[in-house]
């Protein structure tokens, strides 16, 4: 069982570099990305 991460960067080149890191893990599933607090408050 994967464990499930949501990122919540307002960068979007770092943002996008922890999308590649997590989705390259097997243990690991990115369910949403943020760029913002507000929006993954939603």
């Amino acid at each position: 069982m994967a464990i499930k991460v949501s990122i919540v960067e307002d960068l979007p080149e770092v943002r996008e570099g922890l999308a590649r890191l997590i989705n390259s893990d097997d243990e690991l599933e990115l369910l949403q990305d943020f760029e913002n607090a507000e929006s993954a408050m939603r």
